[in-house]
């Protein structure tokens, strides 16, 4: 594979750990066109484009994982790619988070 030299590790040629921002909640969903959440399969698959390790920025060969804090990251089952933008799931999740992280 070819990298750009910014994103290359002198030594070894991986990427260096990507830190997510200081002082910023982030958080990152990602879904499953199978209804199990929990079967491998699935996870491979995701919504059809985005594999579930990658929209939750996990670890995959050179890439180091992002480090999302576990109460950060969400996945639901049975919504494809573009169904994300408008599932209501979804925005039940992000108001959740919202209402969650925003202050008195």
């Amino acid at each position: 594979m070819i990298f750009h030299e910014a994103w290359r590790d002198g030594q070894q040629g991986v990427f260096p750990h990507i830190h997510l921002p200081l002082h910023v909640n982030c958080f990152a969903a990602a879904s499953c066109l199978g209804h199990d959440i929990e079967d491998e399969k699935n996870r491979l698959l995701g919504d059809g484009l985005v594999p579930v390790s990658s929209a939750l920025g996990e670890a995959r060969g050179y890439i180091t994982r992002l480090g999302f804090p576990l109460d950060n990251l969400w996945v639901a089952g049975g919504i494809s790619h573009l169904g994300l933008l408008n599932h209501p799931q979804v925005l039940h999740q992000v108001q959740s988070w919202v209402l969650v992280n925003s202050p008195d």
